[in-house]
């Protein structure tokens, strides 16, 4: 009995956890390339993306692209290219992607 109430507040706590984040922070990528202080994205956009819609996080070899901003306009989604701020170390250095990278076409 008292397992199954830890279960159930454990199954609560996740749940909370995860409608704490809306769904378009973490922005799935089409293509990325990146350079000592920028960063070219191809992202998903409906007509209304801006770069300022974007943060780059970077902590310690991961790099992680957020969406600030939900792109609210109708248009049939496509491929838009960004280039994105970013301050890294140099260019010798080698980063990770937190986003997922979603095949284009």
């Amino acid at each position: 009995m008292l397992i199954s109430r830890l279960n159930q507040g454990l199954g609560i706590l996740i749940l909370m956890m995860a409608c704490s984040l809306p769904a378009w922070a973490i922005e799935p990528l089409g293509s990325i390339q990146i350079k000592q202080d920028k960063m070219i994205v191809s992202v998903l956009s409906n007509g209304c993306t801006r770069v300022k819609d974007f943060q780059v996080l970077v902590d310690g070899d991961m790099i992680t692209i957020n969406r600030m901003k939900k792109d609210g306009c109708r248009r049939m989604p496509y491929w838009l290219k960004l280039t994105l701020p970013v301050a890294l170390e140099s260019d010798d250095d080698r980063y990770f992607i937190r986003n997922p990278v979603i095949p284009m076409q």
